[in-house]
């Protein structure tokens, strides 16, 4: 390597090394909180349960490089525990949803308890993102079992684009979880 070449080489490997890369942080949004029903003591619904996958219980958002391989996007987090970001929003859609109020947590009696499981949820190379999920709806009546698996593909390139297509399955499965919250328990 000539000399010229090796020095170029160490200045761009110092000026990489030096650049610290600001990670991006992003909620799960769903609809704007103005939308949602307000709790005024009267709760009709509660989330009792949100699991999610062990693959996804981490701050960075996962990539499925390629079949059965995920990889975290170590400078592309969400801004709170995954967990807490499906809670809010599964909470507030579901209320829209089903005409309910609905809480994200089963901290108040509730005749109606919802528990969630996050199968699948992580998007790919190419844009597609997918959400796996079963959830049950336990009343005095029974309980009721539901499952949901969806994907759609991202509107454009980047991880904005693909925390848009994450926040756009939430809202299929927390409309569809309203739904189940207004029917009765089948035969």
């Amino acid at each position: 390597m000539k000399p010229s070449t090796l020095v170029i080489a160490i200045l761009l490997l110092q000026a990489c090394a030096s650049t610290p890369s600001t990670p991006s942080e992003y909620l799960l949004s769903g609809p704007s909180e103005s939308s949602s029903r307000q709790h005024h003591g009267t709760v009709d619904a509660a989330l009792a349960r949100v699991a999610v996958a062990e693959y996804l219980n981490r701050p960075e958002i996962v990539v499925e490089t390629r079949d059965g391989v995920i990889q975290p996007a170590f400078a592309h987090r969400w801004a709170e525990p995954l967990e807490a970001g499906l809670r809010r929003a599964i909470a507030r859609v579901a209320s829209d949803a089903s005409g309910l109020v609905v809480l994200p947590d089963a901290t108040a009696a509730a005749p109606l308890l919802v528990d969630v499981t996050i199968e699948r949820f992580h998007g790919t190379e190419s844009g597609r993102v997918t959400l796996a999920a079963r959830w049950t709806v336990r009343r005095d009546d029974g309980i009721s079992h539901h499952r949901m698996v969806d994907s759609v593909l991202t509107r454009a390139d980047g991880y904005a684009a693909l925390v848009d297509a994450h926040d756009a399955l939430v809202d299929t499965l927390a409309q569809g979880i309203g739904q189940s919250l207004k029917s009765p328990v089948g035969p």
